[in-house]
């Protein structure tokens, strides 16, 4: 059985027959849709929100009371009691919500404010399906209507930001702004959309349509607006990768016995897990010489797969999103990378910590296990040198690097931040207590008091 929404008896439906005979079924629908578990009086209501898994959900009782609403009132209300406060109908059934927006459209009974609500909601339709013909045709019918529903402004000022046109998108937000500034709701809305509209205008990060089908169609679309969009290449699919638990961790060696070795820096996208290699810079070290001739030295840019290289990236390496555009992805340039270390010993700075991990990712996505053993140059003057006053403090690539003389004119550049790794290894290894001082130590002992 269910519970009367009006007097809380026990009844069939959700309203009983007694109380259908009283209520304004439009009224009880408004309410309904308004509902809000933080502010309503009605305890009924709050008692049965409180045992929702959403308190919000009481708003969806709105769909089964629009039966009693004549077309084309109904099919409103249902669209509205699912979608929300949403300016998108993403969650409906496609079908079902061209049917019900037809039947709005084509028949009187909805005031304007309403029309403009649905075209708000089939605007980021056409646009979430690259129809974009038929999103400027419902933008161009309601653009000059002043008092539009809040979602249906939001949905004017993202179509025309992701069509490229800011201004129009700002005034679109500003009259928003005038009739709806006492809601913080909608301020807060507005406050983040423009956000996005600055970040578009400003960094140069316009909107682009993620499969290759809409990139064609928006720049179609696009040159009929007389503005030139370049279709980015189709983006590659990422091979399976070799499953994060199954793959080994490296080896870490930490005895400075060697003189020929790989050492190898990487650019990222950031230094969160989620970011990506953008450039890959080594040099292969024989017997302690360090040579920049062309066959010992790798550098390649990476064309990241998901992220963009950001403003402050591009600040600090001088690497842009224009450098990687054409480059290979990360599968295909750690292969080769891999193929000029051979078994060297990889040597890096900071390389546990940091390197590591998107060396890792590489080599799972690259469906390569990876056996070259690791040495870690910082954690190794770390532990060898940090009781010697003049390395306190100096835990960075730049002051370990002017405090032992090795100059690193472009710092943050993959291959010369190896090159300056390397050195400052073979620098730190010259300082170590020889073998032969070590035995002469032993051979004084018959002196020691």
């Amino acid at each position: 059985m269910a519970i009367c929404l009006l007097c809380g008896k026990e009844s069939e439906y959700f309203i009983c027959k007694s109380c259908e005979a009283e209520v304004s079924p439009e009224k009880l629908c408004k309410d309904l849709l308004d509902f809000s578990p933080y502010s309503v009086n009605d305890q009924l209501w709050k008692g049965i929100s409180d045992r929702l898994s959403d308190p919000y959900n009481l708003r969806l009782a709105a769909f089964a009371a629009a039966d009693l609403l004549p077309s084309p009132k109904k099919e409103y209300i249902k669209i509205c009691s699912m979608v929300g406060h949403s300016k998108e109908a993403s969650v409906l059934s496609k079908e079902w919500f061209c049917q019900a927006y037809r039947v709005c459209t084509e028949n009187e009974g909805l005031s304007q404010y309403e029309l403009d609500r649905l075209r708000g909601l089939m605007l980021m339709e056409h646009l979430r399906e690259y129809e974009y013909d038929g999103a400027e045709k419902i933008a161009e019918e309601i653009r000059e209507h002043e008092n539009m529903p809040p979602q249906a402004f939001l949905a004017l000022s993202e179509y025309y930001s992701k069509t490229r046109r800011y201004d129009r998108a700002e005034e679109i937000l500003s009259r928003m702004e005038k009739l709806y500034a006492k809601s913080s709701n909608h301020s807060a809305n507005i406050y983040w959309l423009r956000e996005k509209i600055n970040k578009r205008r400003e960094r140069n990060a316009h909107y682009m349509p993620r499969p290759i089908s809409g990139k064609i169609r928006y720049a179609e679309f696009m040159k009929s607006l007389g503005i030139d969009v370049d279709v980015p290449k189709p983006t590659a699919k990422a091979p399976k990768p070799i499953p994060r638990d199954v793959y080994p961790d490296f080896t870490e060696k930490t005895e400075a016995d060697f003189d020929s070795f790989t050492a190898f820096d990487f650019e990222t996208t950031g230094i969160s897990d989620y970011d990506e290699i953008v450039e890959v810079g080594a040099v292969k070290v024989v017997n302690g010489v360090v040579s920049e001739e062309k066959k010992f030295i790798f550098q390649e840019f990476v064309h990241p797969f998901k992220r963009r290289i950001s403003d402050d990236i591009t600040k600090l390496t001088g690497i842009t999103n224009e450098d990687t555009k054409d480059a290979r992805r990360m599968w295909e340039v750690i292969p080769d990378f891999l193929r000029f270390a051979g078994d060297d010993i990889l040597v890096g700075f900071n390389c546990i910590a940091f390197d590591c991990k998107f060396l890792k990712r590489a080599g799972r996505y690259s469906n390569i296990i990876i056996e070259n053993q690791v040495f870690d140059v910082r954690r190794f003057a770390m532990k060898n040198f940090r009781e010697k006053p003049e390395f306190d403090n100096k835990t960075s690539l730049r002051s370990l690097g002017e405090l032992l003389g090795v100059e690193n004119p472009k710092a943050h550049r993959a291959l010369a931040d190896a090159l300056t790794t390397a050195k400052i290894y073979l620098k730190l290894k010259e300082l170590l207590p020889h073998e032969e001082d070590i035995e002469n130590l032993f051979d004084d002992v018959d002196d020691w008091d």
